[in-house]
């Protein structure tokens, strides 16, 4: 019987017993919920909340980690994006310059740009250099953002198939590529918004 008691336990603790959600007290079976290093349990859909760098690590990740990024989320839902309003994109990054928010996608959570630590913004071609047709080449964009608080780590494509320019130095076989035209008249407004926003920010601080 010491066997069966010991399957049982064995399916109740990995498919088919039933736990609570440690953020949202969401309550399920548990082959739906996701665990932390430190064991609590977390249900799928506040794991989708969590940016990818870390839904991808959460069974190494402590659960204080998880909690502060969830909370943060559950802000970002009901008081930034109610108010986020686009006046500058690139492709699907978009921005509110007004209110210094921004998202990398148009179902992505609303985040705060005072909160950037850093940021790069890099096209990346797509078609193999031998395969190079003429000055142009075609790729992703692809945004790799960190904040301060919570610590995120944010690395996605905002764009695709969209075409940059390449050159080749004299005598040379490898291609340089060029960002395409409308990612740096973004990236230059982008900047100055950024800037502004972390300035006032370290401004209110020091006061």
């Amino acid at each position: 019987m010491k066997i069966f008691d010991e399957i049982k336990k064995y399916l109740n603790d990995n498919y088919f017993g039933t736990v609570e959600c440690a953020h949202c007290k969401k309550s399920g079976r548990v082959r739906k919920f996701f665990k932390t290093a430190d064991g609590k349990t977390i249900c799928e859909s506040c794991e989708r909340k969590l940016p990818t760098a870390l839904r991808e690590n959460l069974k190494e990740s402590c659960y204080e980690e998880v909690e502060e990024v969830l909370s943060y989320m559950d802000y970002s839902e009901k008081e930034l994006a109610p108010k986020f309003n686009c006046d500058l994109s690139y492709e699907f990054f978009y921005v509110d310059t007004k209110n210094g928010l921004y998202r990398l996608s148009y179902s992505s959570p609303v985040l705060e740009i005072k909160n950037i630590e850093t940021y790069s913004f890099s096209f990346e071609p797509t078609e193999a250099r031998d395969k190079l047709i003429g000055a142009t080449v075609t790729g992703d964009v692809k945004a790799v953002i960190v904040t301060k608080s919570p610590k995120m780590c944010y690395n996605e494509s905002i764009a695709y198939m969209v075409k940059g320019k390449a050159k080749k130095n004299f005598g040379s076989s490898i291609y340089v590529y060029e960002n395409p035209k409308k990612l740096d008249e973004f990236l230059e407004k982008f900047e100055s918004v950024v800037e502004r926003f972390i300035e006032n920010d370290n401004t209110e601080i020091s006061e």
